[in-house]
Protein backbone atom coordinates (compact mmCIF):
# COMPACT_ATOMS: atom_id res chain seq x y z
CA UNK A 1 0.00 0.00 0.00
CA UNK A 2 1.13 3.57 -0.51
CA UNK A 3 2.38 5.32 2.62
CA UNK A 4 -0.70 7.56 2.88
CA UNK A 5 -3.07 4.57 2.81
CA UNK A 6 -0.99 2.73 5.41
CA UNK A 7 -1.21 5.74 7.73
CA UNK A 8 -4.93 6.16 7.08
CA UNK A 9 -5.69 2.47 7.65
CA UNK A 10 -3.59 2.45 10.82
CA UNK A 11 -5.45 5.48 12.19
CA UNK A 12 -8.84 3.92 11.44
CA UNK A 13 -7.89 0.60 13.03
CA UNK A 14 -6.29 2.27 16.05
CA UNK A 15 -9.38 4.45 16.55
CA UNK A 16 -11.66 1.41 16.37
CA UNK A 17 -9.48 -0.42 18.88
CA UNK A 18 -9.67 2.57 21.24
CA UNK A 19 -13.46 2.67 20.89
CA UNK A 20 -13.70 -1.06 21.60
CA UNK A 21 -11.54 -0.73 24.71
CA UNK A 22 -13.67 2.16 26.01
CA UNK A 23 -17.04 0.48 25.48
CA UNK A 24 -19.23 -0.05 28.51
CA UNK A 25 -20.30 -3.57 27.53
CA UNK A 26 -18.27 -6.69 27.11
CA UNK A 27 -15.25 -6.69 24.83
CA UNK A 28 -16.69 -9.55 22.78
CA UNK A 29 -19.86 -7.57 22.06
CA UNK A 30 -17.83 -4.49 21.17
CA UNK A 31 -15.65 -6.45 18.73
CA UNK A 32 -18.74 -8.06 17.18
CA UNK A 33 -20.42 -4.69 16.69
CA UNK A 34 -17.26 -3.16 15.21
CA UNK A 35 -16.78 -6.05 12.80
CA UNK A 36 -20.40 -6.01 11.64
CA UNK A 37 -20.42 -2.23 11.20
CA UNK A 38 -16.99 -1.54 9.75
CA UNK A 39 -16.09 -4.64 7.72
CA UNK A 40 -18.37 -3.54 4.85
CA UNK A 41 -16.75 -0.11 5.01
CA UNK A 42 -13.19 -1.44 4.89
CA UNK A 43 -14.03 -4.19 2.36
CA UNK A 44 -17.03 -3.06 0.28
CA UNK A 45 -16.84 -6.03 -2.13
CA UNK A 46 -17.24 -8.51 0.72
CA UNK A 47 -20.97 -8.00 1.28
CA UNK A 48 -22.12 -10.06 -1.72
CA UNK A 49 -21.14 -13.50 -0.41
CA UNK A 50 -21.02 -14.83 3.13
CA UNK A 51 -17.62 -16.52 2.60
CA UNK A 52 -16.07 -13.24 1.49
CA UNK A 53 -17.65 -11.38 4.39
CA UNK A 54 -16.36 -13.89 6.95
CA UNK A 55 -12.87 -13.73 5.44
CA UNK A 56 -12.99 -9.92 5.45
CA UNK A 57 -14.26 -9.94 9.06
CA UNK A 58 -11.27 -12.07 10.11
CA UNK A 59 -8.92 -9.69 8.34
CA UNK A 60 -10.66 -6.72 9.98
CA UNK A 61 -10.30 -8.37 13.38
CA UNK A 62 -6.56 -8.85 12.82
CA UNK A 63 -6.13 -5.28 11.55
CA UNK A 64 -8.01 -3.83 14.52
CA UNK A 65 -6.71 -6.06 17.30
CA UNK A 66 -3.08 -6.17 16.15
CA UNK A 67 -2.83 -2.77 14.46
CA UNK A 68 0.41 -1.88 16.26
CA UNK A 69 2.07 -5.14 15.21
CA UNK A 70 0.77 -4.99 11.63
CA UNK A 71 1.44 -1.32 10.84
CA UNK A 72 4.23 -0.03 13.10
CA UNK A 73 7.13 -1.60 11.17
CA UNK A 74 5.90 0.22 8.06
CA UNK A 75 5.30 3.64 9.65
CA UNK A 76 8.72 5.16 10.28
CA UNK A 77 8.96 7.81 12.96
CA UNK A 78 10.27 11.17 11.92
CA UNK A 79 13.61 12.31 13.29
CA UNK A 80 12.01 15.16 15.23
CA UNK A 81 9.32 12.99 16.86
CA UNK A 82 8.21 14.74 20.03
CA UNK A 83 7.00 13.15 23.21
CA UNK A 84 3.92 15.34 23.49
CA UNK A 85 2.00 18.12 21.71
CA UNK A 86 3.56 20.95 23.73
CA UNK A 87 7.07 19.97 22.65
CA UNK A 88 5.95 19.59 19.04
CA UNK A 89 4.27 23.00 18.84
CA UNK A 90 7.06 24.71 20.76
CA UNK A 91 9.60 23.48 18.20
CA UNK A 92 7.33 24.58 15.32
CA UNK A 93 6.89 28.05 16.85
CA UNK A 94 10.66 28.50 17.20
CA UNK A 95 11.18 27.54 13.56
CA UNK A 96 8.47 29.96 12.41
CA UNK A 97 10.00 32.85 14.34
CA UNK A 98 13.47 32.05 13.03
CA UNK A 99 12.24 32.32 9.44
CA UNK A 100 10.65 35.75 9.95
Amino acid sequence: LPYFLRQFTYLICRSLKNLIQQSAGSTTDAYTDALLLFTPTLFPNSVREINRFLRAARISLILIDLCDVVFRPFLPLTICASTNDDDFFHVKERKNFAIV
